[in-house]
Protein backbone atom coordinates (compact mmCIF):
# COMPACT_ATOMS: atom_id res chain seq x y z
CA UNK A 1 0.00 0.00 0.00
CA UNK A 2 1.16 3.36 -0.79
CA UNK A 3 0.29 6.28 1.64
CA UNK A 4 -0.43 9.66 0.15
CA UNK A 5 -0.47 12.06 2.53
CA UNK A 6 -2.49 15.48 1.76
CA UNK A 7 -3.56 17.60 4.63
CA UNK A 8 -4.75 20.50 2.87
CA UNK A 9 -7.29 18.82 0.61
CA UNK A 10 -10.21 20.41 -0.71
CA UNK A 11 -12.53 20.73 -3.30
CA UNK A 12 -11.29 21.49 -7.31
CA UNK A 13 -13.30 24.09 -9.21
CA UNK A 14 -12.69 23.56 -13.34
CA UNK A 15 -13.72 26.31 -15.20
CA UNK A 16 -13.42 25.89 -19.28
CA UNK A 17 -13.68 28.78 -21.06
CA UNK A 18 -12.37 30.59 -24.62
CA UNK A 19 -10.41 32.82 -22.97
CA UNK A 20 -9.75 34.58 -20.06
CA UNK A 21 -9.17 38.40 -19.86
CA UNK A 22 -8.79 40.26 -16.57
CA UNK A 23 -11.64 42.95 -16.34
CA UNK A 24 -14.31 41.32 -18.48
CA UNK A 25 -17.49 39.04 -18.70
CA UNK A 26 -16.52 35.93 -19.17
CA UNK A 27 -19.34 32.77 -20.63
CA UNK A 28 -18.36 29.73 -19.12
CA UNK A 29 -18.29 26.54 -21.20
CA UNK A 30 -18.40 23.84 -18.58
CA UNK A 31 -17.76 24.01 -14.96
CA UNK A 32 -16.62 20.83 -12.67
CA UNK A 33 -16.26 19.69 -8.87
CA UNK A 34 -13.99 17.02 -8.00
CA UNK A 35 -11.94 16.20 -4.41
CA UNK A 36 -8.44 18.34 -4.85
CA UNK A 37 -5.28 18.42 -3.76
CA UNK A 38 -1.72 16.75 -4.78
CA UNK A 39 -2.12 14.08 -2.64
CA UNK A 40 -5.52 12.91 -4.58
CA UNK A 41 -4.40 13.49 -7.87
CA UNK A 42 -1.14 10.76 -6.58
CA UNK A 43 -3.80 8.63 -5.90
CA UNK A 44 -5.76 8.96 -8.96
CA UNK A 45 -2.96 7.88 -10.89
CA UNK A 46 -1.51 5.33 -8.74
CA UNK A 47 -4.80 3.88 -9.35
CA UNK A 48 -4.62 3.46 -12.83
CA UNK A 49 -1.60 1.73 -12.26
CA UNK A 50 -2.97 -0.66 -10.52
CA UNK A 51 -1.58 -0.11 -7.17
CA UNK A 52 -3.27 0.07 -3.57
CA UNK A 53 -3.40 3.70 -2.49
CA UNK A 54 -4.65 5.34 0.98
CA UNK A 55 -5.13 9.46 0.63
CA UNK A 56 -4.52 10.88 4.35
CA UNK A 57 -5.90 14.08 5.11
CA UNK A 58 -7.98 16.93 7.20
CA UNK A 59 -11.95 17.28 6.10
CA UNK A 60 -14.61 18.75 6.95
CA UNK A 61 -18.25 18.42 5.82
CA UNK A 62 -19.18 15.65 3.67
CA UNK A 63 -18.40 16.29 -0.04
CA UNK A 64 -15.12 15.51 0.75
CA UNK A 65 -15.82 11.57 1.47
CA UNK A 66 -18.76 11.35 -0.83
CA UNK A 67 -16.60 12.00 -3.93
CA UNK A 68 -13.66 10.05 -2.70
CA UNK A 69 -16.42 7.15 -2.65
CA UNK A 70 -17.19 8.14 -6.00
CA UNK A 71 -13.97 7.73 -7.46
CA UNK A 72 -13.24 4.68 -5.85
CA UNK A 73 -10.56 5.80 -3.65
CA UNK A 74 -9.28 4.93 -0.09
CA UNK A 75 -9.32 7.93 2.28
CA UNK A 76 -8.89 8.72 5.86
CA UNK A 77 -10.21 11.90 6.78
CA UNK A 78 -9.52 13.68 10.15
CA UNK A 79 -12.64 15.48 10.77
CA UNK A 80 -12.36 19.58 11.07
CA UNK A 81 -15.18 21.79 11.92
CA UNK A 82 -14.46 23.88 8.61
CA UNK A 83 -15.63 23.19 5.50
CA UNK A 84 -13.34 22.15 2.36
CA UNK A 85 -11.23 25.21 0.81
CA UNK A 86 -11.83 25.65 -3.03
CA UNK A 87 -9.32 25.70 -5.52
CA UNK A 88 -10.79 27.12 -8.91
CA UNK A 89 -9.22 26.65 -11.64
CA UNK A 90 -9.52 28.48 -15.02
CA UNK A 91 -8.73 26.82 -18.09
CA UNK A 92 -8.23 28.22 -22.36
CA UNK A 93 -8.16 26.02 -25.00
CA UNK A 94 -4.42 26.88 -25.46
CA UNK A 95 -3.77 24.79 -22.76
CA UNK A 96 -2.98 27.59 -20.37
CA UNK A 97 -4.23 26.89 -16.54
CA UNK A 98 -4.84 29.65 -13.92
CA UNK A 99 -5.33 28.75 -11.06
CA UNK A 100 -7.10 30.01 -7.52
CA UNK A 101 -5.83 28.61 -3.92
CA UNK A 102 -7.66 29.41 -0.67
CA UNK A 103 -5.33 28.53 2.09
CA UNK A 104 -8.00 26.80 3.78
CA UNK A 105 -9.21 27.02 7.51
CA UNK A 106 -6.95 26.76 10.48
CA UNK A 107 -6.66 23.40 11.73
CA UNK A 108 -6.81 23.08 15.45
CA UNK A 109 -5.51 19.30 16.22
CA UNK A 110 -2.57 18.40 13.75
CA UNK A 111 -1.94 15.59 16.10
CA UNK A 112 -4.86 13.73 14.69
CA UNK A 113 -3.31 13.40 11.42
CA UNK A 114 -0.47 12.74 12.82
CA UNK A 115 -1.70 9.60 14.89
CA UNK A 116 -3.25 8.10 12.07
CA UNK A 117 -0.32 8.88 9.95
CA UNK A 118 1.66 6.96 12.81
CA UNK A 119 -0.44 3.88 12.48
CA UNK A 120 -0.12 3.80 8.79
CA UNK A 121 3.47 4.07 8.05
CA UNK A 122 4.03 0.39 9.18
CA UNK A 123 1.50 -0.50 6.77
CA UNK A 124 3.03 1.24 3.72
CA UNK A 125 5.23 0.17 0.59
CA UNK A 126 5.75 4.02 0.42
CA UNK A 127 4.63 7.29 1.06
CA UNK A 128 4.20 10.49 -0.61
CA UNK A 129 3.99 13.68 1.38
CA UNK A 130 2.38 16.30 -0.75
CA UNK A 131 1.30 19.61 -1.02
CA UNK A 132 0.74 22.48 1.54
CA UNK A 133 -0.01 22.48 5.01
CA UNK A 134 -3.64 24.29 6.26
CA UNK A 135 -3.19 26.89 8.51
CA UNK A 136 -2.83 26.30 12.04
CA UNK A 137 0.05 23.08 11.22
CA UNK A 138 3.24 23.24 11.88
CA UNK A 139 5.92 23.54 9.15
CA UNK A 140 7.80 20.83 10.58
CA UNK A 141 4.91 18.11 10.18
CA UNK A 142 6.36 16.80 7.13
CA UNK A 143 10.12 16.66 8.43
CA UNK A 144 8.44 14.38 11.17
CA UNK A 145 6.55 12.25 9.19
CA UNK A 146 9.93 11.83 6.88
CA UNK A 147 11.88 11.22 9.50
CA UNK A 148 9.55 8.32 10.56
CA UNK A 149 9.15 6.45 7.49
CA UNK A 150 13.42 6.85 7.00
CA UNK A 151 13.16 5.12 10.31
CA UNK A 152 11.16 2.52 8.90
CA UNK A 153 13.16 1.91 5.82
CA UNK A 154 10.02 2.97 3.87
CA UNK A 155 10.42 4.67 1.06
CA UNK A 156 9.05 8.52 1.13
CA UNK A 157 9.08 11.38 -1.56
CA UNK A 158 8.34 15.49 -0.78
CA UNK A 159 6.56 17.40 -2.91
CA UNK A 160 5.81 20.82 -0.98
CA UNK A 161 7.38 24.20 -0.99
CA UNK A 162 8.48 26.87 1.39
CA UNK A 163 9.40 26.72 4.79
CA UNK A 164 7.64 22.62 5.02
CA UNK A 165 10.17 21.88 2.31
CA UNK A 166 12.94 23.62 4.09
CA UNK A 167 12.20 21.41 6.92
CA UNK A 168 11.45 18.14 5.30
CA UNK A 169 14.94 17.93 3.56
CA UNK A 170 16.35 17.73 7.06
CA UNK A 171 15.17 14.33 7.15
CA UNK A 172 16.69 13.04 4.41
CA UNK A 173 14.07 11.82 2.38
CA UNK A 174 14.14 9.79 -0.59
CA UNK A 175 12.88 12.23 -3.44
CA UNK A 176 11.94 15.59 -3.14
CA UNK A 177 10.37 17.15 -6.26
CA UNK A 178 9.81 21.12 -6.40
CA UNK A 179 8.87 22.55 -9.52
CA UNK A 180 11.38 25.41 -10.92
CA UNK A 181 9.28 28.41 -9.17
CA UNK A 182 9.50 25.96 -5.88
CA UNK A 183 13.11 25.50 -6.36
CA UNK A 184 13.85 28.78 -7.33
CA UNK A 185 11.96 30.15 -3.99
CA UNK A 186 14.10 27.83 -1.77
CA UNK A 187 17.64 28.73 -2.89
CA UNK A 188 16.70 31.83 -4.04
CA UNK A 189 18.11 31.75 -7.76
CA UNK A 190 16.86 32.26 -11.20
CA UNK A 191 16.87 28.60 -13.19
CA UNK A 192 17.22 29.90 -16.38
CA UNK A 193 20.30 28.29 -17.50
CA UNK A 194 21.17 24.24 -17.59
CA UNK A 195 24.18 25.18 -15.51
CA UNK A 196 21.83 26.85 -12.96
CA UNK A 197 19.20 23.93 -13.40
CA UNK A 198 22.41 21.64 -12.35
CA UNK A 199 23.45 23.72 -9.50
CA UNK A 200 19.74 23.37 -8.06
CA UNK A 201 19.33 19.74 -7.54
CA UNK A 202 22.76 19.57 -6.36
CA UNK A 203 21.91 22.04 -3.68
CA UNK A 204 19.12 19.71 -2.97
CA UNK A 205 20.63 17.10 -2.55
CA UNK A 206 23.25 18.47 -0.34
CA UNK A 207 20.10 19.87 1.84
CA UNK A 208 19.64 15.72 2.54
CA UNK A 209 17.41 14.41 -0.24
CA UNK A 210 18.99 11.10 -1.78
CA UNK A 211 17.10 11.73 -5.20
CA UNK A 212 16.67 15.87 -5.91
CA UNK A 213 14.32 16.30 -8.87
CA UNK A 214 12.92 19.88 -10.16
CA UNK A 215 10.19 19.85 -12.72
CA UNK A 216 10.92 22.02 -15.61
CA UNK A 217 7.09 22.13 -17.34
CA UNK A 218 7.39 21.47 -20.90
CA UNK A 219 11.25 21.74 -20.67
CA UNK A 220 10.98 18.00 -18.67
CA UNK A 221 13.20 17.85 -15.52
CA UNK A 222 16.92 18.16 -14.22
CA UNK A 223 18.02 15.29 -11.75
CA UNK A 224 20.80 14.37 -9.21
CA UNK A 225 21.31 11.35 -6.91
CA UNK A 226 24.00 9.39 -5.22
CA UNK A 227 27.40 8.11 -6.46
CA UNK A 228 27.59 11.21 -8.91
CA UNK A 229 24.37 10.47 -11.09
CA UNK A 230 22.77 13.56 -12.64
CA UNK A 231 20.98 13.97 -15.88
CA UNK A 232 18.23 15.87 -17.65
CA UNK A 233 14.64 14.28 -19.42
CA UNK A 234 12.44 15.82 -21.77
CA UNK A 235 10.42 14.41 -24.37
CA UNK A 236 11.36 13.58 -27.92
CA UNK A 237 9.01 15.24 -29.54
CA UNK A 238 6.99 19.06 -27.86
CA UNK A 239 3.86 18.28 -26.07
CA UNK A 240 1.00 19.64 -27.72
CA UNK A 241 -1.02 21.72 -24.71
CA UNK A 242 -3.88 22.62 -26.85
CA UNK A 243 -7.26 21.51 -25.54
CA UNK A 244 -4.60 20.03 -22.31
CA UNK A 245 -4.79 20.18 -18.95
CA UNK A 246 -1.57 20.67 -17.15
CA UNK A 247 -3.14 20.32 -13.19
CA UNK A 248 -1.80 17.56 -11.70
CA UNK A 249 1.00 16.52 -14.14
CA UNK A 250 3.80 17.01 -11.47
CA UNK A 251 1.65 14.51 -8.94
CA UNK A 252 1.16 11.88 -12.00
CA UNK A 253 5.24 11.86 -12.20
CA UNK A 254 5.34 11.26 -8.29
CA UNK A 255 3.37 8.40 -8.48
CA UNK A 256 5.59 7.18 -11.39
CA UNK A 257 8.06 7.26 -9.47
CA UNK A 258 6.36 5.25 -6.70
CA UNK A 259 4.91 2.39 -8.99
CA UNK A 260 8.18 1.69 -10.42
CA UNK A 261 10.60 2.36 -7.36
CA UNK A 262 8.17 -0.88 -6.09
CA UNK A 263 8.28 -2.44 -9.28
CA UNK A 264 12.32 -2.67 -9.10
CA UNK A 265 12.82 -0.38 -11.97
CA UNK A 266 16.57 1.00 -12.04
CA UNK A 267 16.77 4.57 -11.35
CA UNK A 268 16.53 5.86 -15.36
CA UNK A 269 14.26 3.46 -16.24
CA UNK A 270 12.32 4.70 -13.02
CA UNK A 271 12.26 8.50 -13.88
CA UNK A 272 10.95 7.67 -17.75
CA UNK A 273 8.23 5.84 -16.21
CA UNK A 274 7.42 8.32 -14.19
CA UNK A 275 7.87 11.32 -16.89
CA UNK A 276 5.93 9.11 -19.16
CA UNK A 277 2.92 9.40 -16.57
CA UNK A 278 3.26 12.93 -16.50
CA UNK A 279 3.18 13.57 -20.12
CA UNK A 280 0.09 11.29 -20.49
CA UNK A 281 -1.90 13.36 -17.60
CA UNK A 282 -1.75 16.47 -19.91
CA UNK A 283 -5.01 14.97 -21.97
CA UNK A 284 -7.26 15.55 -19.06
CA UNK A 285 -5.92 16.25 -16.09
CA UNK A 286 -5.46 15.78 -11.93
CA UNK A 287 -3.40 12.13 -12.61
CA UNK A 288 -5.84 10.85 -14.89
CA UNK A 289 -4.61 8.71 -17.52
CA UNK A 290 -5.08 5.72 -19.89
CA UNK A 291 -2.46 3.26 -19.03
CA UNK A 292 -2.11 2.44 -22.83
CA UNK A 293 -1.11 6.16 -23.52
CA UNK A 294 2.03 5.72 -21.64
CA UNK A 295 5.63 6.00 -23.92
CA UNK A 296 8.23 6.16 -21.66
CA UNK A 297 10.10 4.98 -25.14
CA UNK A 298 9.77 8.67 -25.66
CA UNK A 299 11.90 9.63 -22.67
CA UNK A 300 15.63 10.64 -23.43
CA UNK A 301 18.14 10.74 -20.14
CA UNK A 302 21.00 12.82 -21.35
CA UNK A 303 23.39 12.51 -18.19
CA UNK A 304 25.87 15.14 -17.06
CA UNK A 305 28.81 14.66 -18.02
Amino acid sequence: MILSVSPNLGIDVTIQLDRLQPGEVHRVKTTKRQAGGKGVNVARALTRLDERVCVLGFAGGDELSRRFAEEGIDARLVAVESEPRTCTIYLTPDGAATVVNEAGAPVEREDKLWEQYRALVPRADAVALMGSLPPGVSSELYEKMARLARSQGVFCVVDTSGEPLVRALRARPSVVAPNSSEAEALLGQTLESNDARRDAVAALRERGAELAIVTLGREGLVVAGPEGFSGSLHRRSPVDMRFGNPIGAGDALVAGLLAARLRGFATVEMLRFAMACAVASLAEGYGRFRPRDLRPEEIVFDATD
